[in-house]
């Protein structure tokens, strides 16, 4: 008899032991309402294009809370953001500079082309007057008459 009830009362006693380092490690554990916070927050991250693993690790965001890495991550995201902004606007003013000088040079080359044109149309004219005026003698290509 003695040694049933010592054999029970040892389960009993290592069943309480488990049953305690059971308590111990889901303590540990997140709730499941913080488990289902950051789980939002993952998917909050994942919308705004960033992998949750990578950004907490190249952030330093141990010892952080689950929000407050959010919120650094999406700081950082914005921060990106704006500097891809900036350099937008700096290459959008550098092609406007550009197009202006290239539309400066196209207005100058086509008034030297008029100019040009206008010369061409001056000489054939000249050249038609003087030709209307003054034919040129039979022989003038230089071939003899027979």
């Amino acid at each position: 008899g003695d040694a049933k009830v010592e054999a029970v009362h040892a389960d009993l006693v290592a069943n309480l032991v488990v049953a305690e380092e059971l308590q111990v490690a889901l303590a540990e554990r997140p709730s499941l309402e913080s488990f289902q916070t950051l789980q939002s927050h993952l998917q909050a991250l994942k919308a705004v294009g960033y992998s949750w693993d990578d950004e907490v690790e190249s952030e330093g965001a141990e010892g952080l809370s689950s929000l407050e890495v959010v919120e650094k991550v999406l700081v950082k995201k914005a921060r990106d953001q704006e500097h891809l902004v900036t350099t937008l606007r700096r290459e959008l003013q550098e092609a406007h500079a550009a197009r202006q000088l290239i539309e400066g040079q196209t207005t100058r080359l086509e008034g030297e082309v008029a100019k040009q044109k206008e010369l061409i149309d001056r000489l054939e004219e000249d050249l038609s007057q003087a030709h209307t005026q003054h034919p040129p003698p039979r022989n003038a290509g230089g071939v003899e008459e027979k």
